[in-house]
Parts: structure tokens; C-alpha cells; sequence
């Protein structure tokens, strides 16, 4: 089974964290993309390397890219999303916050119905 591709939407804390753990995962080749239009792409890049909270991220490699045009659709895409209004071929969205028409899965509570 090959690994997910991940677009993060929202840059806040959970998008952060959400990124830095799977940047700092064993194996972390999975493609992010980042998506978030109330934040200048420089600030989302000092508030990620910096994270008074969490630590400074260590990693030699980011590879930016401000449109989505510049987005290589078909071979990269992702395929996980919390949300899109791209044109991708989305299989799974996972949302952070409670929702009243999607069902919620509680780590530790009833995530074995998943």
C-alpha cells in the first residue's frame, strides 16, 4: 500500500502540529501541501521553523510553492484533504473541529469504529 499524499488547509496549531509530526516521522515522504489564505507564506514558514510552543523545527529541505498552478496535479496531488476546491481526487477528509454532519471519531473513546 503506498503512503497517503496530505494537503493541510488552515496553518493554525493543529496544521502546524499535523506537519510537524509527520515531517518528523521515520519515513516522512509524503507530500504536504499547505493551504492557508489568511497567512503571508513567509510568516507560515518563520511561525513553523520557530514554534515557541513545540521547539524550532530542524530540516534542511522545504520546497515552497505560492499558486496552485504551480501544483503538479495528477502524479502529486494529495489524497487526503480537510478541504478542496481544487479539482483533485480526493479519498478522505479528516476535520479538526466538531462538525454536525460528519460522524467523530475520539482517540481512546470510539476510534475502533473508524
Amino acid at each position: 500500500m503506498s503512503k497517503p499524499k496530505v494537503g493541510i488547509k488552515g496553518f493554525g496549531r493543529i496544521g502546524r502540529l499535523v506537519l510537524g509530526a509527520a515531517a518528523r516521522s521515520p519515513t516522512p515522504s509524503m507530500l504536504f501541501a499547505v493551504h492557508d489564505p489568511s497567512i503571508d507564506i513567509g510568516y507560515m514558514v518563520y511561525m513553523f521553523t520557530y514554534d515557541s510552543t513545540h521547539g524550532r523545527f530542524q530540516r534542511e529541505k522545504f520546497e515552497l510553492m505560492e499558486t496552485p498552478s504551480s501544483f503538479p496535479r495528477r502524479e502529486r496531488a494529495p489524497t487526503r484533504l480537510p478541504s478542496s476546491t481544487a479539482n483533485f481526487e480526493i479519498s478522505m477528509v479528516i476535520i479538526s473541529a466538531p462538525s454536525a454532519d460528519a460522524p467523530m471519531f475520539v482517540m481512546g473513546v470510539n476510534e475502533n469504529l473508524y
